[in-house]
């Protein structure tokens, strides 16, 4: 005889998303916490330097990683203005940034996008939100990432989890993370 799991109650739903973004949100802490007493930038500018010609693309895969798990992205934007020349760090930012932006984007339909949909669209105050996004995706995903008023990795997610439709998100993203990393690349770069 064949079990069929009862479908999980919204209130549980919720709290097994509370939870899991406050475990997220701790070790992301912890991790920057860590961080922020072992990193020695001359140090670390020779270990990625040590991987020669591909020292950006290793950056770039770690960096896209690091912010898809919660991680902030401040501090690798500052680590790739100290580890490269100008040009090559505002490039790695952009790539690494929308790299992880856009897998943030994607994690949601790995993962039941539709049973969150329905969810989401079941209360009323998130439907109503979701139709608010819907008109002005763009807009909410550019202003978002000019100000970023929430957590990079949580900004994709829950464009994710709306009805912004990617071609909005990826170009809001895009503008939005802009003007950060050529700021940052300009004014701490040592090239």
């Amino acid at each position: 005889m064949e079990s069929v799991a009862a479908p999980l109650s919204r209130s549980r739903v919720i709290f097994h998303l509370v939870i899991a973004l406050a475990v997220a949100a701790g070790v992301a802490w912890g991790i920057n916490l860590l961080g922020q007493r072992l990193i020695d930038i001359p140090r670390l500018r020779d270990w990625v330097r040590g991987f020669g010609p591909a020292a950006p693309l290793v950056f770039i895969g770690v960096s896209a990683l690091a912010h898809v798990v919660f991680l902030p992205v401040a501090p690798f934007t500052v680590a790739a203005a100290a580890l490269f020349h100008w040009p090559t760090a505002v490039l790695v930012m952009l790539v690494s940034h929308n790299l992880a932006a856009n897998l943030g984007y994607a994690i949601p339909f790995l993962f039941g996008k539709q049973r969150m949909e329905r969810l989401w669209n079941s209360n009323p105050k998130l439907a109503h939100f979701d139709q608010r996004i819907r008109e002005h995706g763009f807009a909410a995903v550019l202003a978002l990432r000019i100000v970023p008023a929430l957590p990079f990795s949580l900004v994709s997610y829950l464009s994710a989890l709306s009805c912004i439709r990617w071609p909005a998100y990826a170009l809001g993203s895009f503008l939005g993370m802009l003007p950060g990393p050529l700021m940052m690349a300009f004014v701490l770069s040592h090239g």
